[in-house]
């Protein structure tokens, strides 16, 4: 397929996920129970005049098609909204946040393809190597995600730390069974029967080739680490992107969610077009999860 038809498939689908993962968040919690319920109401210092108010107020939104309809308008001049919760608006709270966020997955993603790729190279060519980094991997696998948050919150240690412990295991098991084929591949044993050393054949015959894969492997860890990082900072109380949605979802703050669902959605789509397209013209197999 040609690279530029390539691109404008992957922009269309772009645009379309994002469009309905804006159009699921906005209806799901548009039909929730209670969702024209404002938490002020319990505040025992107002009167029953405003409490009325406050109910009119959420009695009088439009209906959903209309609701988003005018979101969608407003998004596409850069007005996202007012925060119900926070009385500011909602590009405000997500650009003061997003840095912190995306800090963490940068560090927490640098760490787990360190560690992944060194294991996997390390245990392709060492036999000796391979016990510890599988049986590492495996604990990571079967320990559920909050109580390694909860560990690494009680040891003081960075996000990044956990999301790294999240990702190392998808990175460090796919590239040592993409290593393992290759050592059984034509062109490795053609190279191995010409005498080339374990090293070379190792880095370039072995490892080389399969960037493709490790490039569509790259746009995976990426939404696993911001899939990873909403909770876990929600949990450990940081002040990020995470938490902010957790406490909008208390707050029932319908314009923050949808919009944090969009901004979500945006990056973790792009990502995986990017990498998919870029995969696509080295050649590589799309990652399987």
């Amino acid at each position: 397929m040609h690279p530029a038809r390539q691109l404008l498939i992957a922009a269309l689908r772009w645009a379309s996920g994002v469009l309905v993962a804006g159009l699921l968040a906005a209806l799901l919690l548009y039909a929730a129970p209670g969702a024209t319920v404002d938490e002020r109401e319990i505040d025992p210092a107002l009167g029953e005049r405003t409490r009325a108010r406050l109910r009119a107020e959420a009695g009088a939104r439009p209906d959903f098609v209309s609701y988003y309809a005018g979101f969608l308008q407003s998004a596409l001049r850069g007005d996202l909204g007012t925060s119900r919760a926070y009385h500011l608006p909602v590009t405000q709270l997500i650009g003061e946040r997003w840095s912190l966020t995306a800090a963490a997955v940068a560090e927490g993603l640098a760490a787990a393809w360190a560690l992944g790729l060194a294991g996997a190279l390390l245990s392709a060519g060492s036999r000796w190597a391979s016990p510890p980094f599988t049986a590492f991997s495996v604990l990571l696998l079967c320990l559920p995600s909050g109580l390694l948050a909860i560990a690494f919150f009680l040891a003081r240690l960075p996000v990044a730390g956990i999301l790294a412990a999240a990702v190392f295991p998808k990175i460090y098991q796919y590239l040592r069974n993409l290593l393992d084929q290759a050592a059984r591949a034509p062109h490795c044993l053609a190279a191995r029967a010409r005498g080339i050393g374990p090293l070379r054949l190792l880095l370039l015959h072995r490892a080389w080739p399969l960037w493709p894969e490790a490039v569509t492997l790259a746009g995976v860890t990426v939404s696993t680490a911001i899939g990873a990082a909403i909770p876990t900072e929600a949990l450990c109380d940081v002040p990020g992107l995470g938490q902010l949605a957790w406490k909008s979802a208390l707050a029932r703050d319908l314009p923050l969610l949808v919009a944090l669902t969009i901004a979500v959605a945006a990056v973790t789509l792009g990502v995986n077009s990017v990498a998919s397209v870029a995969a696509a013209a080295g050649g590589g197999r799309r990652w399987r999860s």
